[in-house]
């Protein structure tokens, strides 16, 4: 994991550059529209901005993203629901010591947000951030020989459902009826595989790298998240042994079905560090992120941090890129 490690991002923004960032949003009344302008021009033409709402709940959280005006989801099976606000999620259950690796949420699935929306009421005593990577200038890193497969091929994700292990079927389709299951996979084109009496498989065949009409090429994708290049090697060992290959809660390949070298998936993942961005947290701060252009990451923390989620419209991905 050395390999990839998610501090060697490109860029570092001290608190004092980011002020200066044409992507940063000061303090604003949110009443009529000089806001939503703001915050929709900035997406529109960085992908990202911050906004320094000093919010002090996830109240507030909401009633900023809401006053944006665009359409948002109320469920979504990878991430847990805060319970008490229909649309705000908890961040993902992840070890604190562990990084989580450059991912554009939701591309792993038929349907995926436009937009994601972060909230920091609560910073880490080390560490924490968000980093982002840019999926235009990644693209434009990697060599030929990895970016026309990419292009050409796609991608199939795995997923095995284990007990245990990951999110739940249950949780993830919102159901125990497995019948809904398939209906539900049928009609997104997921093939699904029961194995046994509580496990499931899954395939989805996307692509790995879409067309936005503004900004042209993009990878958009969570190689990192499903290749079994980065997961620790016991791990992976102990897996393929007692199950064979795609035997992992999470696997990918090419949408050919021919295995991704790992070489190839840590070639990626670089490039996602040399197009990365990573600033401080304060305080009361909400990131607004357009998934379809930026990946989004978390680094290892120490001591207590208080981050909420809420994503767009989960849109058909077609529906995604026009």
């Amino acid at each position: 994991m050395a390999d990839v490690d998610v501090r060697t991002v490109r860029t570092r923004l001290s608190a004092e550059a980011l002020e200066r960032a044409p992507q940063f949003l000061p303090p604003m009344d949110l009443a009529g529209g000089a806001f939503r302008n703001a915050a929709l021009g900035a997406l529109a033409v960085h992908g990202w901005c911050l906004y320094r709402a000093r919010i002090a709940s996830v109240e507030a959280f909401e009633a900023v993203v809401l006053g944006l005006g665009l359409p948002m989801t109320a469920r979504y099976g990878d991430l847990p629901s805060r319970g008490d606000r229909c649309g705000v999620f908890e961040t993902t259950p992840y070890p604190p010591s562990e990084d989580i690796l450059f991912h554009n949420e939701a591309s792993h699935t038929p349907r995926a947000p436009r937009h994601i929306f972060f909230a920091c009421l609560r910073i880490a005593r080390e560490g924490g951030e968000t980093p982002l990577s840019d999926g235009r200038l990644a693209l434009s890193l990697l060599a030929p020989e990895i970016r026309r497969p990419l292009m050409e091929k796609g991608l199939t994700y795995i997923r095995n459902f284990i007990p245990g292990l990951d999110v739940s079927w249950q949780q993830f389709f919102g159901t125990e009826d497995r019948g809904e299951v398939e209906r539900i996979c049928a009609e997104q084109g997921i093939k699904a595989r029961w194995r046994g009496d509580a496990g499931l498989e899954t395939r989805h065949r996307t692509p790995a790298v879409a067309v936005h009409p503004v900004w042209g090429e993009l990878l958009f994708h969570q190689i990192a998240l499903h290749h079994p290049a980065f997961l620790d090697p016991d791990v992976r060992s102990f897996f393929e042994e007692m199950a064979g290959p795609d035997s992992t809660p999470r696997t990918v390949r090419f949408g050919t079905g021919e295995p991704i070298p790992d070489d190839w998936a840590h070639a990626i993942y670089r490039a996602h560090l040399d197009a990365g961005t990573v600033f401080p947290w304060a305080p009361g701060d909400i990131l607004m992120l357009d998934n379809r252009r930026f990946a989004h990451g978390r680094m290892a923390f120490a001591g207590e941090r208080e981050n909420y989620v809420m994503l767009g419209e989960l849109l058909p991905q077609s529906m995604l890129w026009s």
